[in-house]
């Protein structure tokens, strides 16, 4: 019997495949997998309402409002911070003041050929002006995700995810994660190629404004609400942002009611700087693509996540549309030649909740994110 959820998704996993015949059943000593059919003749199954049948997703509506490019909802730009100095361990953040080892090792021959980055992924709230301790959806001024990339051969053992510079803060102005293919939601790099340390003094701590009419007004910090394992995939001409969530142990009313499920995809598309929408879906200022990149749009709209350059510029804006609900969906198509996908993303997520039950626990989000458990909201499970 399967100890863990994440040994349980693996059993679960490994059971869908063998009721389409791509692993052996007990009992059965000739059935290994079955046949692969040619990538040409593959059927996409998640084309159907995420493309235009040349990888271009439909148009978004222009229902939301305008996004702001500022953490707080400030409208001004926020000065960039210094990394902090060194790479290596951090000191635990639990009130022990011990020194941490790195849980990033090697391992060869870890990355299948449909996976274009994995990682890390943590998701965010941040309740509306004077509201520090959000009571329900409508409290939150807004949601976020960070995704922070692992080397191809990274390998998760024990300790803490050491410091670096690469980090992306994605804003969901919707605040809810889309579940369905009628969901299209629009998000936007805030900040990229950032440390924990940048994130820290710029986006995960509150602030007070003044104003004429309202005196000061206190813009509450960040509350965490999830850590995970990700996988950007590319599956032929569309992309995929496809999650397993590790922290918290049991999934919660909080996590459930903003789109997210113990595990879940997502099709991600990257929008034209040039190709113009709706100007409430506008950002002021545009992302600085280099000329490389604007050429693989060559004049459409919606360009599929290929690798991961498309996602390291700060106003650049992603198309979420939802997927896989409590799946991997067409993040990884169920035929025999994306198994080992499949068996890539499970044996992380086994790494990681290893790594965190041999650390703090749901708390080891705070030591991964190199702040102290103290000045920040607890991990958010209940309104």
């Amino acid at each position: 019997m399967p100890t863990t959820r994440a040994a349980a998704r693996k059993s679960n996993g490994n059971e869908e495949r063998a009721k389409d015949g791509l692993v052996a059943k007990p009992g059965d000593k000739h059935k290994t997998t079955a046949p692969q059919r040619s990538p040409k003749k593959r059927k996409v199954e998640d084309s159907t309402e995420a493309s235009n049948g040349r990888g271009e997703p439909r148009e978004e509506k222009a229902d939301e409002k305008k996004p702001t490019t500022q953490g707080h909802g400030n409208s001004q730009e926020e000065e960039e911070k210094k990394p902090a100095a060194g790479s290596g361990g951090s000191k635990g953040l639990n009130g022990t003041g011990e020194t941490k080892s790195s849980a990033i090792g090697k391992e060869s021959g870890r990355t299948s050929s449909i996976v274009v980055e994995k990682g890390i992924i943590y998701f965010f709230i941040r309740g509306r002006v004077n509201v520090p301790d959000p009571h329900s959806v409508t409290d939150i001024q807004r949601t976020y995700f960070v995704l922070r990339p692992l080397p191809d051969d990274a390998k998760l053992k024990d300790g803490v995810i050491p410091e670096g510079k690469n980090a992306r803060l994605i804003a969901l102005p919707k605040k809810k994660f889309p579940n369905s293919h009628r969901d299209r939601f629009m998000a936007f790099v805030e900040k990229s190629k950032a440390s924990m340390a940048e994130l820290k003094d710029t986006f995960f701590v509150g602030a007070e404004k003044e104003t004429e009419t309202r005196g000061t007004q206190e813009i509450p910090p960040v509350t965490a609400i999830g850590e995970g394992i990700y996988a950007v995939t590319l599956t032929g001409r569309t992309s995929h942002l496809a999650y397993v969530l590790t922290i918290p142990t049991e999934i919660s009313e909080v996590q459930t009611s903003l789109g997210l499920q113990e595990k879940g995809s997502f099709v991600l598309s990257l929008k034209n700087p040039e190709g113009g929408g709706p100007s409430s879906a506008q950002l002021p200022a545009k992302p600085d693509f280099p000329h490389e990149i604007m050429e693989e749009f060559r004049g459409r709209k919606w360009l599929p996540v290929g690798r991961p350059e498309h996602l390291d510029y700060s106003n650049s804006q992603v198309l979420l549309i939802g997927e896989g609900k409590d799946s991997f969906a067409g993040a990884i198509p169920t035929n025999g030649e994306y198994q080992t996908a499949e068996d890539e993303i499970l044996r992380l997520d086994e790494e990681e909740e290893a790594r965190i039950e041999h650390l703090n626990g749901d708390d080891t989000i705070f030591d991964d994110l190199h702040v102290s458990k103290q000045e920040f909201p607890a991990l958010k499970s209940t309104w």
